[in-house]
């Protein structure tokens, strides 16, 4: 595995943490489901972030990043 690979997908992941809601549904569609206008974004966020490391964890495992 590539050290410099995994930190990057860290830092992109680290990143959606800052997004605004406007960027959250540009970037993950799927996020208008379970954001709405008024809802706090922080539950949302959070699911994404989990998915995102999972996602990374998977690749970790599979050792993807060679």
């Amino acid at each position: 595995m590539k050290k410099k690979e995994i930190i990057q997908e860290l830092e992109k992941i680290k990143k959606i943490t800052s997004m605004t809601r406007e960027e959250l549904y540009e970037k993950y569609p799927q996020a208008r489901e379970y954001i709405s206008v008024t809802d706090s974004i922080y539950p949302g966020l959070t699911g994404i972030v989990r998915s995102e490391l999972g996602h990374l964890i998977e690749r970790i495992e599979k050792n993807e990043f060679r």
